[in-house]
């Protein structure tokens, strides 16, 4: 089986906050240069984990900590999840001002439509804005599981040879619920 390249973008990000961002509750990534892509975007995991995110997430509220805190668990699944694309949101603006706690400057690019994939699309991340090596199908392949499973909104990723009829997939499931909130570790 041969790898085409999907013309979709992907965007490398450390752990734990991929895994924030793809679960919808990390709004905005926090870069040194302003990005001009809209749309859909996907996020990749890097290798990289970033160690002093807890200490930062501790102070926010809602996260607990202990024995089997959400903290706990996001840091397992966070863990696991390292090295691929772990979900796709659709990017809307590239800021300098945020109510967002997670905004630290000094450029904020900001999301929505965030969608967790299941399972992990291995895939060699990058710094900037990238185009993945993976398989369309793939990316098809979780996106409609992972809007299945939450009742996502619509999100548009450029995939071709999926519908023989367009360079882009429109999933829009009947339920537009802006987003899910579920962990699987």
């Amino acid at each position: 089986m041969s790898t085409k390249q999907s013309p979709a973008k992907a965007i490398s990000v450390w752990q734990p906050w991929a895994e924030l961002i793809v679960l919808g509750l990390k709004p905005v990534e926090n870069r040194s240069r302003h990005l001009s892509h809209r749309g859909a975007l996907l996020i990749q995991a890097s290798q990289k984990y970033d160690l002093n995110a807890w200490q930062y997430l501790q102070q926010l509220p809602g996260w607990t900590t202990g024995q089997g805190g959400t903290l706990r668990l996001l840091e397992k699944v966070a863990q696991k999840r390292m090295g691929g694309l772990v979900g796709a949101v659709m990017m809307t603006d590239s800021v300098t001002e945020s109510d967002s706690p997670y905004f630290g400057g000094p450029i904020g690019w900001e999301f929505e439509k965030a969608i967790r994939f299941t399972k992990m699309i291995p895939c060699r991340g990058m710094q900037g804005l990238f185009v993945p090596t993976v398989k369309p199908a793939e990316i098809y392949r979780e996106t409609m599981a992972a809007i299945i499973t939450s009742g996502m909104a619509a999100l548009e990723l450029a995939a071709p040879g999926l519908t023989g009829e367009s360079d882009h997939v429109v999933i829009r499931p009947a339920d537009e619920s802006p987003r899910g909130s579920h962990l699987n570790a």
